[in-house]
């Protein structure tokens, strides 16, 4: 690779593709925690929801009315969005009417105790909370209110988001790069002009290399005109030392 332009343009190329990379990766773990925080703060929520419209029947089951259900999704048939109450003995004593399978029950260590999971084999995000509800009789009976939501929804939003910031990244590395081209080309043009001068000197055009050029490049200039006149002195010297013979 003996073009130094090429060169440039591929170190430019490089680092800001890495740079891309970078960025996207880390925006898909911030986008993907801050995603999981927010699912985990709507889903405790809702089972605040259920807790406020929760109550005791004379069997001692703690039961929710449909029209009191906080969401929409928790009334229709297999909506993705499913809530559950288990007793102490792990037996499911109400369930949504969008449950239409068996529920995945999740540990929870004690009443007040929160239980936040992924499970990957049944594709949902579930939250369980334990509670102890004291009935008009006095006695506590032991509950784990649990919330469960379709993993897919989430990870078509992340999906769709890492889609957009690919597409806004690799945009904004291509406009980068031809900016780099522009810029490159400025900052090559003095080398160009003194490719052509040197050009025109070797066609006999000139007498030397003329015009202003960059710091960098002055001393390569001067260097080269000194050179220029040493080579015409040579050659008097030269024709003068034949005119004598």
């Amino acid at each position: 690779m003996n073009s130094l332009r090429l060169r440039m343009i591929l170190a430019a190329s490089l680092v800001l593709l890495a740079f891309a990379a970078v960025t996207a990766i880390a925006l898909q773990q911030a986008f993907e925690r801050r995603s999981e925080q927010a699912l985990h703060d709507r889903l405790q929520g809702m089972i605040y929801a259920l807790l406020g419209a929760a109550e005791l029947n004379d069997r001692g089951q703690l039961i929710l009315a449909i029209d009191d259900l906080p969401e929409s999704g928790l009334k229709q048939l297999d909506s993705g969005l499913y809530a559950w109450v288990t007793s102490v003995t792990g037996d499911v004593v109400w369930s949504s009417p969008s449950l239409m399978h068996d529920p995945v029950v999740i540990p929870v260590r004690g009443p007040g105790e929160w239980n936040f999971t992924h499970d990957p084999i049944a594709g949902l995000y579930i939250m369980a909370l334990g509670v102890n509800w004291i009935g008009d009789d006095g006695r506590a009976r032991r509950f784990d209110i649990t919330v469960a939501d379709d993993a897919r929804r989430l990870e078509t939003e992340q999906t769709r988001f890492m889609q957009a910031i690919w597409l806004w990244l690799l945009l904004g590395a291509a406009i980068l790069i031809s900016i780099q081209l522009l810029v490159l080309r400025w900052g090559l043009s003095p080398l160009r002009r003194l490719t052509r001068e040197l050009k025109q000197l070797e066609s006999g055009e000139g007498e030397q290399i003329e015009g202003r050029f960059p710091t960098e490049l002055t001393p390569l200039k001067d260097g080269l005109n000194s050179m220029l006149r040493h080579e015409r002195m040579q050659q008097q010297r030269y024709r003068h030392a034949l005119g004598d013979l």
